[in-house]
């Protein structure tokens, strides 16, 4: 498997269950007129919806959409957007 190559911007998002939201905010940021970022999901457990959201923009938006997720044992945002900023591949983190 190759690296994902590094862009200029990570955008990183949180969700936990909010996949109306999401798929606004994905709909939203990739209308970009630029491609030189990705997108970082950092996933605090949400279900298959939400996942659902993910998959259909990923057909868009392709390998620049990353989704980072963890098991829901409690809220533990934190851990997830550590874990996001760990795959994030940009210069600049947002």
């Amino acid at each position: 498997m190759s690296a994902r190559p590094t862009t200029s911007v990570s955008l990183i998002a949180t969700t936990y269950n909010q996949p109306v939201d999401l798929d606004l905010y994905l709909e939203t940021v990739g209308r970009q007129t630029t491609d030189d970022f990705e997108i970082v999901i950092a996933d605090d457990g949400s279900g298959p919806e939400t996942k659902a959201v993910i998959d259909r923009h990923r057909a868009r938006l392709g390998d620049r959409l990353v989704h980072v997720w963890h098991e829901d044992i409690g809220y533990r945002k934190t851990k997830i957007l550590n874990l996001a900023v760990r795959q994030a591949r940009g210069s600049l983190l947002v």
